[in-house]
């Protein structure tokens, strides 16, 4: 297994895009029995479900930026875990990841939220892709930092909204909001 995976959450915005490819501090472990340590933005491990998805989930994507507004709908990977730890940091994390396909104006978003358990911001991972290019950014602590943002993830009973509002590193405005009609518990994965 990779040091470092990547989790490539998809469908995204014309102007948008960008993984981060950041790994753990060397010899990181999780905090706490059953925790998920995990680096920003972690590749998603393929099945055999639809589309190659792990556990597919139908999701709405909602992305507006300099190139206006762009909607999408489709399946997708949307995860939960109160369980989680980031750079050794014990987390709540929220995943979700849509790809719309080439041929779309919005190629991919990739959203990676953790909410540090000792409190503070919500730490922030998201890249979009699109026919117009490709944005980042990324807030979470012990990583390489990349523009700024705000963000929320809560439940709806079953269903989970994450929404992120700010700027990557050149200053351009990207909001996004994911709406997932249920959220699935991930698979422990890193290092």
């Amino acid at each position: 297994m990779r040091p470092a995976s990547r989790f490539v959450l998809a469908a995204a915005a014309a102007l948008f895009a960008a993984c981060s490819d950041s790994a753990p501090p060397a010899g990181g472990s999780p905090e706490g029995a059953g925790a998920l340590e995990s680096a920003p933005a972690p590749m998603p491990a393929r099945g055999s479900a639809a589309g190659g998805l792990r556990d597919p989930v139908q999701l709405s994507v909602d992305v507006r930026g300099p190139g206006g507004r762009h909607v999408a709908s489709g399946l997708g990977e949307c995860q939960y875990t109160a369980d989680a730890s980031i750079y050794g940091i014990s987390a709540e994390l929220w995943r979700a990841s849509f790809e719309a396909g080439e041929s779309e104006d919005l190629n991919g978003v990739n959203v990676t939220l953790w909410q540090p358990k000792a409190g503070g911001a919500m730490q922030v991972n998201l890249s979009l892709s699109g026919t117009g290019g490709q944005r980042s950014i990324s807030t979470v602590a012990g990583g390489p930092i990349s523009g700024r943002a705000t963000a929320s993830a809560r439940r709806e009973g079953e269903a989970g909204i994450l929404s992120v509002n700010g700027e990557d590193e050149a200053g351009t405005p990207v909001e996004v909001t994911i709406r997932c009609e249920r959220m699935t518990v991930p698979v422990a994965e890193g290092g």
